[in-house]
């Protein structure tokens, strides 16, 4: 990941602002206070990555450099505004504070505290007078400028985990339920959730016959937000059955990686079903 002296300009983002300022951008090399921070803090702070607004994707998969071994990855970034500056925080942070006692600076911590729920109408007042209008607008010009494919980014990180996606939609823009819509597939060679017994057949993204053991998670965009779901009875739904939406493309890849390879709920109620 690339390191930034805390307090200092974040130019990492395609979207100009002056107002940007980074804290948590940290390496092996970085000089950083050691010390405790208050619970209350590290919560909300913890709170804000659940679903962080942003306005651009992340360009790619962080690691902790401060780690020797098994390092962590990271893909998310928050943007808090206070004080006439917006601070942009990697989701790292969370893993620098708790494992390796780094302490943010005090206007950051003070920034987090005063922070307003991110789907909120506050927080987008409060980055528009902290001088995040290019950020709003960026956002805003990705909502109205047609129908959105998944990047070439997010795919190569989705078959990067193992799993398969094809390269273009393949539902058309005018279908009922997924226009232009992905199904997302894991092989039964990749290791995760899996149900026992389920087995289906489908044509990777190379055109090759390939198992899998697991539903498939379709993805498409409409009305500004990204839709996943999965849907396994007819009618339905049924035990494990969902459809919820993101407002970003990297929260997007989070939820399916989530699906695919951490417990969860869904897949649980689905293996009860099935057995």
């Amino acid at each position: 990941m690339t390191a930034i002296i805390d307090l200092s300009p974040c130019e990492y983002f395609p979207v100009p602002s002056e107002n940007l300022v980074a804290v948590g951008w940290l390496s092996k090399e970085s000089d950083f206070e050691l010390q405790s921070v208050d619970w209350a803090f590290f919560e909300k702070l913890t709170s804000l990555f659940k679903e962080p607004w942003q306005p651009v994707a992340s360009a790619g998969w962080h690691t902790c450099g401060l780690c020797q071994f098994n390092s962590p990855r990271f893909h998310s970034n928050v943007f808090i505004p206070y004080d006439g500056r917006i601070f942009v925080a990697p989701e790292g942070i969370l893993h620098y504070i708790a494992a390796h006692w780094y302490k943010p600076p005090d206007i950051f911590i003070r920034a987090v505290m005063n922070c307003p729920a991110m789907n909120s109408m506050e927080y987008k007042k409060a980055l528009l007078a902290n001088g995040g209008r290019n950020l709003v607008q960026a956002v805003a010009s990705q909502n109205f400028r047609g129908p959105m494919h998944l990047s070439p980014e997010s795919i190569d990180k989705i078959r990067a985990l193992g799993l398969d996606v094809s390269s273009e939609p393949q539902f058309g823009p005018n279908h009922s339920s997924f226009p232009n819509g992905y199904v997302v597939i894991k092989p039964t060679s990749t290791p995760g959730n899996h149900v026992p017994g389920w087995e289906g057949w489908f044509k990777d993204h190379r055109g090759v016959e390939t198992v899998t053991d697991a539903p498939g998670v379709y993805v498409w965009y409409k009305d500004a937000a990204w839709r996943y779901s999965v849907l396994n009875y007819v009618p339905g739904p049924g035990p494990g059955d969902f459809q919820r939406s993101t407002t970003n493309e990297v929260e997007l890849l989070r939820k399916i990686e989530e699906y695919f390879f951490s417990p969860n709920a869904d897949f649980e109620a689905l293996k009860l079903a099935k057995t």
